[in-house]
């Protein structure tokens, strides 16, 4: 989740997280899912609410590595961006099942219960959340949005915009 939480958005899917939707879960099934809040300066405020199933995680050296091995399901609620930003891009480039707003990731080919799951408010990622339970749509989710990821940002299709990018101003 968000690189610094100065930035409201960040904050906004912080709260939601920590004050809405890791609560919730714990009372519905106690011990079950444990969330990982990423970001440096978390304000202090959230940061005092990081107990039972919420772990501040703080900036992570290594996301990569982050996400290959701590990270079943990313929740990531972009409620208020638009485009997508590279916090919904890197689970998704890796198969990680992925619960994200669906104006955070505007204008790109990702299909509801496809290749993600959207939600918008507290309910629906709860739900979305407790859905992932079935290793069946974890498993589809991961392999349909880690092939469109691919297909979309594979170096070849990068180089091939930016190709394009570059012939467009040599033809001016």
């Amino acid at each position: 989740m968000g690189a610094s939480y100065n930035v409201h958005h960040n904050r906004k899917a912080a709260e939601l997280i920590i004050k809405d939707v890791a609560p919730e879960l714990e009372r519905q099934m106690p011990g079950k899912f444990m969330f990982h809040i990423l970001g440096k300066k978390l304000p202090e405020d959230l940061s005092k609410l990081c107990k039972d199933n919420i772990k501040e995680e703080g900036f992570v050296d290594d996301l990569d590595l982050f996400l290959r091995d701590k990270v079943d399901i990313a929740v990531i609620p972009s409620i208020m961006g638009a485009g997508m930003q590279q916090k919904i891009f890197e689970p998704l480039v890796y198969g990680i099942p992925s619960i994200i707003s669906e104006r955070g990731i505007a204008g790109y080919p990702y299909k509801h219960e496809e290749h993600v799951l959207f939600a918008n408010r507290k309910e629906e990622f709860v739900e979305n959340i407790l859905r992932l339970r079935d290793v069946n749509l974890r498993r589809t989710l991961s392999i349909n949005s880690l092939e469109l990821s691919n297909n979309i940002f594979s170096k070849e299709k990068l180089d091939q915009i930016v190709t394009k990018g570059l012939e467009s101003c040599y033809d001016q």
